[in-house]
């Protein structure tokens, strides 16, 4: 194969420098939707994020934010997250192109196959890498700060590593193959280090097992192999210990608190989303439905063409490598579908990955069957349909300019008084990102943000007297008294979910009345049982709770946010939450005769959302 060295170096290069291009262009540069402004805020202060801990990209972070470059720690890591993209893609094409080469190289017999083998490995490769590159989920997660982009790197180098050190070239089904002893040692550390980022590379496990299995069979020796890896995949896992270490010294950003085997196993394990994993034969139905209902979008179709070819390559050609990419995409799926939450999408990238790959190898077939003049037309054919896939999605996808996040919390965080309580669980939209822009950015740090639903977690409470002890101490009775109990919860002991819910809501009283001159204030979800004794007055993208009798008074506070087109479902939510806040404005304002301010508040509302037909009714009953 003296053509290799052709494509060797030109084609990943290129590969690289056009995607890290694209990611960069379309990379957040500000904070946006749900874990963003957490993450960038743990990593800026070293702190603790949710369960799982994600301890190896916390600390990686953590030097990213610190760079002395001229940049905003927010961006910084939004970059760092198309860096690992684009790591993944470029090892993508490594992964594809060695694999094409070792295990799939046509017989060397004078055919287009072998005219063409530097150049039909290497465009298959590269077809593979950057159906990868420019699927949806995967694009989506280089743009912001998240564990994600690093997930996928690890799944890529994985892959390799396996083929490497347990399917070298030419091992057959059943033959007592030894493994390659430092590969296998390095994959098994690699497996561990996983691990540290998300517990999801366990979505593996299925294809690793079984492909090994399969060629090494279930003997002692196969098995005695597997267990003298043990010490590489538990260093692997040493990562873990920066959580207890870390939450010894009480960082700002400190969730679950880790110190204690309890505090950390339950974190490592995500025990409080176990009720999610595995709930019910319907969750797996629907999610099930919504992957396969999504699946032709996230490739824009001709790409899951090439796959299903090369899985019949494979079928033919090399059955174990047939069943290793069908296994990565069933193993995802069976795990992913049976986790019953919104945000799914991400826990399908192992399934995704394998699709790219096995796309690569239907490319690689196709290129490699093809005379000189054929090739040139394929190539410009897959030229246009990857450059099409670009700049089709690139509005969906692209994050560059999206500064709605930071609006919505800086609106809410600006309107209110010094010192008050605004108590939410808006996460997505609004908690994670007031962290960063209250933690890292100053801005209104005196404002209480508290988060309704992390309440029910100890740790929190601990978390809200360290940030705020002046609120914590007027609170301070009824938070004893709903801890002691809460803690009965979280410790498996005997407990009255009753009490414990009375007292949780004596304790959000007690904390709507503790702000500074009693400002307190509540986004639109608090349920109405947990402000009793107030009256709600519409406050921008809040509601004023004041007490019967006093001052009900009605300030103008407009909401100024961008109103980007609605690509997905968190700028419809966020823009349409700020719509319906200015509509009760305007609707408060009619129920109080005050009609010019309230055509005021619902053309507003119009004007953030065009289709809010309950303004247009409004309109219509001031006669406007």
């Amino acid at each position: 194969m003296t053509d290799r060295p052709t494509y060797a170096f030109a084609v990943p290069a290129t590969l690289a420098v056009a995607v890290a291009t694209i990611f960069m262009l379309t990379a957040a540069r500000t904070v946006v939707f749900i874990d963003s402004g957490e993450f960038s805020t743990v990593a800026w202060t070293l702190g603790i994020p949710h369960p799982t801990g994600y301890p190896l990209y916390t600390m990686l972070s953590w030097i990213a934010a610190h760079l002395p470059l001229p940049a905003e720690p927010v961006f910084m890591l939004n970059l760092l997250s198309s860096a690992f993209s684009v790591a993944a893609v470029v090892l993508m094409y490594g992964f594809l192109h060695n694999l094409v080469l070792t295990r799939l190289a046509a017989p060397a017999k004078p055919t287009p196959a072998t005219r063409n083998r530097g150049f039909a490995p290497a465009a298959g490769a590269c077809f593979g890498a950057a159906t990868l590159a420019f699927s949806g989920t995967f694009w989506s997660g280089s743009t912001a700060a998240e564990v994600y982009p690093l997930h996928a790197l690890f799944l890529v180098v994985l892959c390799r590593l396996f083929v490497g050190a347990f399917m070298p070239e030419g091992t057959i089904r059943g033959a007592r193959a030894v493994p390659e002893g430092r590969k296998a040692v390095l994959f098994a550390f690699t497996v561990g280090l996983s691990f540290t980022n998300h517990l999801s590379t366990l979505y593996l496990a299925p294809a690793l097992l079984f492909t090994y299995f399969r060629i090494h069979g279930t003997s002692r020796w196969s098995v005695r192999t597997l267990v003298r890896l043990t010490p590489a995949f538990l260093l692997g896992l040493t990562p873990y210990l920066f959580l207890p270490i870390r939450a010894s010294s009480a960082p700002i950003m400190n969730w679950g608190n880790t110190v204690g085997w309890e505090a950390i196993i339950r974190h490592l394990s995500g025990r409080q989303y176990s009720v999610w994993i595995f709930s019910s034969a319907g969750t797996a139905v629907r999610q099930l439905g919504y992957f396969f209902s999504h699946l032709g979008a996230e490739f824009f179709y001709l790409p899951l063409a090439c796959a299903l070819w090369g899985m019949k390559v494979l079928f033919t050609r090399d059955r174990t490598l047939f069943y290793f990419f069908l296994l990565l995409f069933a193993g995802c799926l069976f795990f992913a579908v049976n986790y019953d939450i919104n945000d799914i999408d991400s826990y399908f990238l192992l399934a995704y990955t394998a699709v790219a790959a096995a796309a690569g190898i239907g490319a690689y077939s196709l290129f490699s069957s093809f005379s000189r003049t054929i090739r040139k037309v394929a190539v410009a054919v897959a030229i246009l349909f990857l450059a099409l896939q670009v700049t089709m999605r690139f509005p969906e996808v692209d994050q560059s300019d999206l500064r709605v996040v930071e609006q919505y919390t800086r609106s809410i965080l600006g309107s209110v008084e010094e010192g008050s309580v605004v108590l939410s669980y808006q996460w997505d939209y609004f908690v994670s990102a007031s962290y960063y822009l209250q933690i890292v950015e100053g801005f209104r740090p005196d404002v209480v943000v508290v988060d309704k639903e992390l309440l029910r977690r100890s740790w929190y409470l601990g978390y809200l007297r360290q940030r705020f002890p002046r609120i914590m101490e007027r609170a301070e009775g009824a938070a004893a008294a709903y801890l002691t109990e809460l803690r009965k919860f979280e410790n498996s002991l005997p407990y009255d979910p009753a009490v414990i819910e009375a007292k949780y809501a004596r304790f959000i009283a007690a904390l709507l009345g503790a702000g500074e001159a009693g400002h307190s204030y509540v986004t639109a979800e608090i349920e109405p049982q947990y402000t009793s004794g107030y009256l709600r007055i519409p406050h921008g993208l809040t509601f004023r709770l004041v007490r019967p009798g006093n001052d009900p008074e009605w300030k103008e506070v407009p909401v100024v946010i961008d109103s980007p087109p609605p690509v997905n479902r968190y700028i419809t939510g966020i823009t349409m939450l700020a719509a319906r806040a200015e509509l009760n404005n305007a609707l408060y304002l009619e129920r109080e005769g005050r009609n010019p301010e309230a055509e005021k508040a619902a053309r507003r509302a119009l004007s953030i959302r065009p289709d809010l037909g309950e303004a247009g009714t409004l309109l219509g009953r001031l006669g406007k």
